[in-house]
């Protein structure tokens, strides 16, 4: 069995395959495991992670009230969502539901972001 480091590496290697925003998270909202796009774009570290998605994409201190996470967390379903960030931006987020969850018992979930 592989420890943590080993196992946030391979993941973060599959998360780099997409070429946008892709993250693990928690269901508490902190960002678990990002891919590289993540620091090149929004100049946050990749490494450990501490901080929560709507930190590192909206600059917010809490969630929106129609984050697609929320929805997944309730439905245990994926959802797929544009949201308006600011003027004349958008993004489509994918939110899926992942089947294992962190050494703490939280669900764990895929987050795909791009920019339409």
């Amino acid at each position: 069995m592989e420890d943590g480091s080993a196992q946030v590496l391979v993941a973060r290697e599959v998360l780099d395959a997409f070429p946008f925003l892709a993250m693990i998270i928690n269901e508490d909202y902190e960002v678990v495991v990002a891919n590289t796009w993540l620091a090149k774009n929004f100049d946050e570290p990749v490494g450990g992670c501490p901080f929560a998605c709507y930190e590192a994409v909206y600059g917010a201190d809490e969630p929106r009230l129609d984050c697609p996470l929320a929805e997944s967390i309730r439905t245990n379903a994926p959802v797929e969502r544009e949201l308006i960030v600011c003027e004349g931006c958008a993004l489509q987020i994918g939110i899926y539901p992942l089947l294992v969850g962190d050494p703490r018992g939280r669900k764990l979930f895929l987050d795909l972001m791009k920019s339409v």
